[in-house]
């Protein structure tokens, strides 16, 4: 059996988290680990720690298993 992570709508717009597993999904315009631009991209984050980023959150939700809320894909 394949689970999704489940993630919700969070406080702040265009930000989805599961706070029982630490994960936060929002757009980003720092830079990356290897100091590039994020230029708006979706990062995951869990507990604070950068995880993966994308320009698509649906490219994210299938490489991490993570499930937004039906309304926002």
């Amino acid at each position: 059996m394949n689970t999704k992570i489940q993630l919700v709508q969070l406080r702040e717009p265009e930000t989805y988290g599961n706070t029982e597993l630490g994960i936060t999904v929002y757009r980003e315009w720092g830079k990356t680990p290897n100091g590039n631009d994020f230029n708006g991209n979706w990062v995951v984050r869990q507990y604070g720690v950068y995880v993966d980023h994308d320009r698509y959150r649906i490219d994210l939700s299938q490489r991490r298993g993570l499930q937004f809320p039906s309304a926002y894909l």
